[in-house]
């Protein structure tokens, strides 16, 4: 069995994968690639090649989980890498779509977020020393 294994190996019709097992290559000359990976691999040749413009909506996520069979969570995170990338761009509640999103300003870690609310800001004052020094009943 493995001379058997070893002369398709060297004839390239297998491949060995450490820790995967040995897989019949055909023409190609690389081993199977994860479903995960071959999602962002077509959708970045997709968005590269033109086939989808800046714009243009991907498919629903639930057509990209049935057509690679991937979990709803791996199907999430294959496309947070191609978001990462700059290569696509998502609006809660409409999807996500082909290239990159509006331009936002760069926020710094250490600014402080807009406040929704108008007027003055609360400054609470502390209780008196009296109340605040006495135990608790």
């Amino acid at each position: 069995m493995r001379d058997a294994i070893k002369l398709l190996r060297e004839q390239g019709r297998v491949q060995s994968v450490h820790a995967k097992g040995t897989y019949v290559t055909g023409d190609k000359t690389s081993a199977p690639v994860a479903p995960s990976r071959r999602l962002v691999q077509d959708l970045r040749d997709a968005i590269t090649s033109g086939s989808l413009k800046p714009g243009d909506p991907l498919p629903l996520e639930q057509e990209l989980m049935d057509r690679y069979g991937l979990a709803a969570i791996t199907n999430t995170i294959a496309l947070r890498k191609l978001r990462e990338e700059g290569l696509i761009h998502h609006f809660p509640g409409r999807g996500r779509f082909a290239g990159p999103g509006p331009a936002q300003e760069p926020r710094s870690p250490y600014q402080p977020m807009k406040s929704y609310r108008s007027g003055p800001r609360l400054h609470l004052q502390p209780r008196d020393d009296r109340r605040r020094n006495r135990p608790y009943a």
